[in-house]
């Protein structure tokens, strides 16, 4: 064979091997970079997660601690023996005036407590006025924070209302329970004796009944008597987050005495927003929170349990460390190994 015959074999040769050697190479790193994408998107989730947790976490307190305050926190001050009983009535003389914790703002992360009476009136208890001004000034707070939270109420006035947060809280109607047994179903027909004896069961169960009762509503009546009745005049709401326009508040519904008040506090978001991103930049450095209204957020991913807030993870580079593969180490090797021996 001649030596242009055999440098013809060898370019086609060479050119079949190192075409099949490229196609494979292509894929090979396709389907490296795609594991590589796969294992970035499970770090990354894993991250939100252990971030979500963490921010609730963080959160917890603040939501419980404003969800267990008694109703009548939300004055200024409020007569010691009518705190669970008739505590809106007006304060008569020889009352002892207890001053509300909330008379000063203790969280950071709360601009100001509110209220909203039957007729819609805005109140805070870090507003005091007329006589419970002046006791608020000479012992617990200053001119200077009360004028601050008056703005705040100012504020807050122009752009909050009752009748919206009512409307936002929704309400829950008392659950109805069944006394007297599950509904009928269809049986099988039954003797002389066995309706008999049934209407004796029923009869003897209605008595049982009867007489649990009487007994239950002797020692409730003791108990409210003892109690002041908080039971039968006070109901409280459970706080709830909502987004009212660019504000973020927590309100429930309290009735006293009949009467609905609305209360609830006013949350400084943005100093609440850079205090959980800190909280997470070990995990997510490039994280970002977001409203999430109450209309969109069923069915929203990454949502705090705590607060209308959806979790934005951002982009989430790995290391270096993190995605090398030892396959484009083996491509490199098998490259050379294919051009030494195509010069040889």
């Amino acid at each position: 064979m001649r030596p242009w015959q055999i440098r013809t074999l060898l370019a086609l040769s060479l050119a079949i091997v190192l075409g099949v050697m490229g196609w494979v190479s292509l894929t090979v790193l396709r389907l490296d970079e795609e594991q590589a994408e796969l294992h970035r998107q499970a770090v990354v989730e894993e991250n939100v997660r252990l971030a979500l947790w963490r921010m609730d976490s963080a959160l917890a307190p603040l939501v419980a601690g404003e969800n267990a305050r008694p109703y009548f926190s939300y004055t200024p001050f409020y007569p010691a023996e009518r705190a669970y009983t008739y505590m809106f009535n007006p304060i008569r003389v020889g009352d002892v005036l207890i001053p509300s914790p909330l008379l000063v703002r203790g969280s950071p992360y709360i601009l100001l407590h509110f209220q909203f009476a039957p007729d819609g009136k805005l109140s805070s208890p870090q507003v005091p006025t007329g006589n419970m001004l002046d006791l608020a000034e000479s012992a617990y707070t200053t001119p200077e924070e009360i004028q601050v939270s008056a703005e705040r109420l100012t504020e807050l006035r122009a752009s909050l209302s009752r009748n919206v947060l009512i409307s936002a809280l929704g309400r829950e109607e008392p659950e109805l329970l069944a006394t007297a047994g599950s509904p009928p179903v269809a049986q099988a027909p039954r003797t002389r004796w066995d309706q008999e004896g049934q209407v004796l069961l029923n009869t003897i169960e209605q008595r049982q009944r009867q007489v649990v009762q009487q007994k239950f509503q002797a020692q409730q009546q003791e108990t409210n008597v003892r109690l002041f009745a908080p039971s039968r005049v006070v109901k409280e709401g459970t706080m709830k987050p909502l987004w009212v326009g660019e504000r973020l508040v927590l309100a429930r519904q309290v009735s006293v005495n009949g009467e609905d008040y609305v209360q609830g506090c006013w949350l400084d978001w943005p100093a609440i927003k850079e205090w959980l991103i800190g909280d997470v930049k070990d995990l997510l450095p490039a994280a970002n929170l977001e409203p999430v209204p109450e209309e969109f957020g069923e069915g929203a991913v990454r949502m705090l349990a705590a607060l209308p807030v959806r979790l934005v993870p951002g982009t989430f580079p790995l290391a270096a460390g993190d995605v090398s593969s030892p396959v484009r180490l083996s491509l490199v090797i098998a490259w050379g190994c294919i051009l030494l021996a195509a010069g040889a």
